[in-house]
């Protein structure tokens, strides 16, 4: 018998795991039964928990990419953003990921942007997260995000508004970050208004009372100043207004520094704070067409001022100097420089360079204005003055449009250049990258249209510089032997005191490619030898 026993206990031994638990159970009299019953409803109750499970995870799979879970979706993102029109693809639930692969919203009054559309937006969820009290998604990244942001209100129930918008609660999802590789924001609604961050990296972290908002990369236009290298911009969002914390941009090697740069919140936000500029391209500030007539590098101390709901947009003002490496290349396309270059047999005035002196910048409303104007190209030229830049007004306009542009065979102005200067702009910008597709024809579509007509806006008025209207009085002098070979300049431009300096008035009226025109045909014919 022992033997048998010890047989069985060996054959029971080489079995299965499943088999020794069962047999164990029902070999122990009434309490073995009671256990092998206990198991096998165990055993059942583990089964049916495993099946129901699977399914739960099944249905929360497919309901992630539900019709029924996009439309939840776009209520509950209209109803936080107060969106007017929104369009949603791509939504889905990928490991451990939420994620829109397309976003597109147009901005009703109450809401701080116009039109949003973003790419390849992703964060962290967790099948059970959109049934928890608290959802915490981790940063949520953004690979493009192009955005038009409403420069103000209406009236301070709609300024209110904005503030809701922005600083509200979002409820059970904990929203820390966000970041974007890709960020382009347009603001204003006129050219004197107008400004845009384009291509940069943006980091926006959540704060106690707001956010602060990090770009590093991309551009930065706004008013005369033109598509600035963004280094460092800091920006902190609050119910009270907006602080600039750091603000430095470049311009090939010189920078530009704001300090105490604020927005104060309401119908009309308004702009103060200090602008520096240090060995700052003049490319950046003057309109695109001067650029043709001279080059080089100011430095300077700006107040900045005005507001980005208002017919005259912000404003810069403050002195400008010739210090250091600093110089301003006048060039003799300049029809006066180059009438001077032709009478006078001693002096040469294909490239005047200023390098000592200073003058006062104005920019706002779309006027710029140059006063107290003192500066000096050794002994070659000396000029002192003032000169206003603005716009046309309607009639100036159609008269320009109706004769159109002079002759240009000296090539003072020359359309290939200028829409060379755009096209390279535009790309070092990204702008010539849209979210456009071939075949769209919803909202995508319309916001694609939109964006695409803000850029050519942007580049005609661009093209408008052509027809800005310059006005002024300059007073330049020249050496004294400039006009020894011209008898009858002589006599209309005598030496002038004891140092004998050849002095003259030079009126500044008309467009750009006219400019100095008139007095120069007057050299010619009475510097004729």
């Amino acid at each position: 018998m022992q033997n048998f026993h010890e047989r069985l206990s060996e054959w029971v031994s080489s079995q299965g795991f499943w088999f020794q638990l069962r047999y164990s159970f029902s070999g122990g009299g009434a309490k073995g039964a009671l256990g092998y019953h206990l198991f096998r409803l165990f055993a059942r109750l583990l089964v049916f928990t495993a099946v129901a499970a699977a399914g739960t995870w099944v249905f929360l799979v497919k309901q992630s990419g539900s019709a029924s879970y996009s439309d939840q979706v776009k209520e509950t993102l209209v109803e936080k953003l107060r969106a007017e029109e929104i369009q949603l693809q791509g939504l889905s639930r990928q490991q451990g990921e939420f994620y829109v692969s397309r976003l597109a919203m147009s901005g009703g009054d109450e809401t701080f942007f116009t039109v949003m559309e973003a790419r390849n937006l992703k964060c962290q969820m967790g099948l059970l997260d959109g049934f928890r009290k608290q959802w915490d998604p981790g940063p949520l990244t953004i690979s493009r995000l192009d955005m038009g942001l409403r420069a103000g209100a209406d009236s301070a129930k709609a300024a209110a508004s904005l503030g809701d918008v922005l600083f509200q609660d979002l409820g059970k999802m904990k929203l820390d970050a966000i970041v974007v590789n890709d960020t382009s924001l347009r603001w204003g609604y006129s050219e004197r208004t107008r400004g845009s961050i384009l291509g940069s990296k943006m980091r926006a972290q959540k704060l106690a009372d707001g956010w602060r908002l990090r770009f590093r990369g991309g551009t930065f236009t706004q008013n005369w100043l033109k598509r600035l290298e963004i280094v460092e911009l800091d920006v902190v969002f609050r119910r009270q207004g907006i602080v600039f914390e750091k603000a430095v941009l470049r311009k090939n090697q010189g920078y530009v520094t704001f300090t105490d740069l604020k927005v104060t919140a309401g119908e009309r936000p308004e702009v103060t704070g200090n602008m520096n500029l240090r060995k700052i391209d003049v490319a950046a500030l003057v309109p695109i067409g001067v650029r043709n007539f001279l080059e080089g590098t100011v430095s300077g101390q700006f107040k900045v001022f005005g507001s980005t709901n208002s017919a005259d947009g912000v404003g810069f003002e403050g002195e400008v100097m010739l210090a250091g490496d600093d110089v301003i290349f006048l060039r003799d396309r300049i029809h006066l420089l180059r009438a001077l270059s032709v009478v006078d047999a001693f002096n040469n005035y294909r490239r005047v360079d200023f390098r000592d002196g200073s003058f006062r910048m104005k920019t706002h409303g779309g006027r710029m204005e140059l006063s107290q104007v003192d500066i000096r190209a050794g002994d070659l030229l000396q000029m002192k003055g003032e000169m206003v830049v603005r716009l046309p007004t309607a009639e100036e306009a159609l008269q320009f449009n109706e004769t159109g542009i002079a002759d240009d065979d000296d090539g003072i102005l020359n359309d290939d250049e200028i829409d060379i200067t755009l096209e390279r702009a535009a790309m070092n910008a990204g702008e010539s990258v849209g979210f456009r597709k071939e075949g769209d024809d919803t909202l995508f579509e319309r916001l694609g249209l939109t964006l695409e007509n803000r850029r050519l806006e942007e580049k005609a008025a661009e093209r408008l510089a052509r027809s800005y209207r310059y006005e002024g009085m300059f007073t330049i002098s020249l050496p004294r032997d400039s006009f020894v070979r011209a008898p009858q300049l002589q006599q209309m431009y005598p030496g002038n005191g004891a140092n004998g300096r050849v002095v003259m008035d030079v009126p500044i009226e008309g467009v750009l490619y006219d400019l100095t025109l008139k007095q120069a045909n007057e050299i010619y014919e009475k510097g004729a030898r």
